[in-house]
């Protein structure tokens, strides 16, 4: 990556390390709803398959750190690739 400042000086270069990362930081919030629920044979009763609304909400705060690399197709070209840490 080149940087080049406004003065006129010449363009900084930039390699980037394995060492570099992204943090991001946000709340979160998850919704899961599960269509039925099915229950097996127990010794004193049957097998049962209920279909009740069912759900969980999450709610929490998340930390993601990832990696932003490079990666060469075969025609050349360098491609994003993101590694999560």
């Amino acid at each position: 990556m080149k940087i080049y400042p406004i003065d006129g000086e010449p363009p900084l270069t930039i390699v980037p390390s394995t060492a570099e990362y992204f943090r991001t930081d946000k709340f979160d919030v998850d919704v899961m709803t599960i269509l039925f629920k099915f229950r097996p044979t127990s010794t004193t009763i049957p097998r049962q398959l209920n279909t009740n609304f069912n759900g969980n909400v999450y709610l929490g705060y998340r930390v993601d750190r990832f990696q932003v690399g490079f990666e060469k197709t075969p025609a050349g070209q360098k491609n994003h690739i993101v590694i999560v840490v």
